[in-house]
């Protein structure tokens, strides 16, 4: 089975290779995650596309709503005041994790929640299942946008089989060199210091009751 870690490598450089503006540990409320932004054009209007990706032993509905809201603040406050007028903002939050449960799984099957000229799209990658969950349908409000978060979706986010074919299989070492700038990595091969991205665990669910 794929780590965590190796999947976001695996994004980290799909990002690069978008030409994205990466940060690799951008601090989200009680967590960090792995952020890149792309500029496009969707149906004539200059988009800003905030993918943010965190890693999570198990996740839950609870941490995926949490770290949605904040990635979706952080995409708000990187496009300033001109959200909704003069510029659109679309937001893919994927939460990595070892396990999830059914609630989180369907959290992130749920509609993509459209704003004034912002999006939100969650998403559940579950490396123990190989699946990843989002949404996959369309709404008539935003086509074009809509379609260009799906393929986002697909491009930057790919199935962990796929990823970890990618990467040349689990026991290869992860990642290519990485570019040049103040991560502190030295260039060679291997696993990354510091994974970029990861998000505190929740409280415990509450006991179940006896009938």
């Amino acid at each position: 089975m794929m780590r965590p870690d190796q999947y976001t490598e695996v994004v980290r450089r799909r990002l690069y290779a978008a030409r994205a503006r990466v940060t690799e540990e951008q601090r989200l409320g009680p967590g960090t995650a792995l952020v890149g932004l792309l500029s496009d054009t969707v149906a004539l209007s200059p988009v800003t596309l905030c993918l943010a990706v965190t890693r999570a032993e198990v996740a839950t509905a609870p941490m995926l709503r949490d770290f949605c809201g904040h990635a979706a603040a952080h995409t708000r406050a990187v496009v300033g005041g001109g959200v909704g007028l003069l510029e659109g903002a679309c937001t893919i939050a994927a939460v990595v994790a070892v396990h999830s449960d059914p609630p989180a799984q369907a959290a992130a099957s749920a509609k993509t929640a459209v704003g004034f000229g912002t999006m939100l799209r969650p998403v559940l990658v579950d490396l123990s299942t190989g699946t990843v969950h989002t949404w996959t349908g369309t709404r008539l409000l935003g086509l074009a946008a809509m379609g260009y978060i799906r393929d986002s979706v697909r491009r930057l986010l790919p199935p962990p089989g796929e990823a970890l074919a990618e990467l040349g299989g689990p026991t290869r070492p992860v990642g290519p060199p990485h570019p040049p700038g103040p991560s502190g990595h030295d260039g060679r091969f291997g696993p990354r210091p510091q994974p970029p991205g990861h998000w505190p665990p929740g409280p415990p669910p509450p006991p179940r009751r006896g009938r």
